[in-house]
């Protein structure tokens, strides 16, 4: 299953919507989701 999380722009905004489906994220999920975020906002940054 494929699931958009539309809008999330911050960490704690993906964990209450990976709650509400009833999913957990491991370790590693949630680090390469801080990376992918971390990097958002450079390309944000730099514009």
């Amino acid at each position: 299953m494929i699931v958009a999380i539309v809008g999330a722009r911050h960490p704690h905004q993906i964990e209450e919507t990976v709650g509400a489906a009833q999913l957990s994220l491991s370790k590693e999920d949630i680090a390469a989701i801080d990376i992918l975020l971390g990097e958002h906002r450079k390309v944000l940054d730099a514009s």
